[in-house]
């Protein structure tokens, strides 16, 4: 896995997934393999081709158009510039355009060929496309003054070829439009079917920390497992290497999804996260922790597993000595309110009884005048 290797990237074999939707006729039975990149080092270097006949830079940009379709909020420069942030790797689902081409030619896309070319079922191309033009032009999408040189450079290669990918996209919807359709008029943005951008960090205590930056489906492929597969494939330790936890910003379409996955939104849980960087706004912190585990595959670290158990004695034992000093404080406090309460009654009884005198003595001098 390219995690643990020097290339920017790498492939995993198929995995086939199936759905079947309440009032289909038909299931949809797939195959799909994994891609791994790391679009910083990828694009920064002359690498070889990630796919064949597709360059790096039109696999970024499907990437980038697939995020923006199901996470339209977040502008395309955001995007390019999380996706391609240094530490950053993306896990792509891709079909085998040998696969997607027979679908083409038996019509088994949702709306047959005038709508082939969709990234999400009935009109999703169009959607694709036109959103994804809005936001290029949108002033979001510019350069900040703060970028680096390089940084904006980059910024400027990808929104150039951009163009052109979009270009040769509706060169290609127009293409398919005629019959019959063959494989030179099918594209990466006919075979993509999901994406998960993540990256490692470590919090104030130490722990390593895989962050799901970014996870998106196209709407014809949910419901089928691909996302659940995917981060299956980010829990593996022996291919992402050791870690802590798996933490996300889920936003509240994502939450069930990632429930199912045994990621938590406990608050307290998720306290020890708040150091990270918030990147996105109204979303739910969720966490999933790993298994102890005797697999040989996990590598559990004895020294990280010792210094784990000291930082936890150590924390256990600051609380209990918070939770003491505590009780001893109210425990004071307590026994100095009670005697308050005993001076006072005293000073009451006693006030009763020259009061009670007093009214005594009255009666007496009436008595005697």
């Amino acid at each position: 896995m390219m995690m643990a290797s020097e290339q920017p990237f790498c492939t995993f074999p198929a995995q086939t997934f199936t759905r079947r939707k309440n009032g289909e006729s038909k299931k949809l039975t797939f195959s799909a393999f994994s891609v791994g990149v790391e679009f910083y080092r990828l694009l920064k270097q002359d690498s070889a081709t990630v796919i064949p006949n597709v360059s790096n830079w039109d696999l970024l940009n499907i990437v980038i158009a697939l995020y923006h379709v199901c996470l339209p909020d977040i502008g395309v420069e955001n995007l390019r510039s999380t996706v391609c942030a240094k530490g950053a790797k993306t896990i792509l689902l891709l079909r085998d355009y040998q696969e997607v081409l027979k679908e083409y030619q038996n019509n088994l896309w949702p709306g047959g060929p005038l709508k082939a070319c969709s990234s999400e079922a009935g009109n999703e191309e169009e959607e694709c496309v036109s959103k994804f033009s809005v936001v290029f032009s949108d002033p979001e999408s510019t350069e900040e003054e703060d970028d680096s040189d390089s940084d904006q450079e980059e910024s400027k290669r990808f929104h150039s070829s951009l163009e052109k990918f979009l270009s040769l996209l509706t060169e290609r919807r127009l293409q398919r439009r005629q019959s019959p359709i063959t494989m030179d008029f099918i594209g990466i943005e006919c075979c993509i079917v999901a994406a998960l951008t993540y990256k490692k960090s470590a919090i104030k205590s130490k722990e390593k920390i895989i962050e799901v930056s970014l996870l998106s489906t196209r709407k014809r492929y949910r419901c089928c497992g691909a996302a659940r597969y995917m981060l299956q494939l980010l829990k593996d330790v022996s291919l992402v290497g050791f870690y802590n936890a798996i933490v996300t910003q889920a936003d509240s379409r994502a939450i069930k999804l990632f429930e199912s996955c045994d990621f938590s939104d406990d608050i307290i849980l998720n306290s020890r996260f708040r150091d990270l960087d918030q990147d996105w706004t109204n979303t739910t912190t969720m966490s999933y922790f790993p298994p102890f585990s005797l697999d040989p595959a996990a590598r559990v670290d004895t020294e990280d597993l010792e210094a784990e158990m000291t930082q936890w004695r150590e924390k256990s034992l600051a609380a209990h000595e918070a939770q003491a000093i505590f009780m001893r404080r109210i425990l004071q406090e307590i026994k100095i309110l009670r005697k308050k309460v005993k001076s006072q009654k005293n000073e009451i009884q006693k006030l009763t009884a020259d009061l009670e005198n007093e009214k005594e003595e009255k009666k007496m001098l009436r008595k005697f005048y």
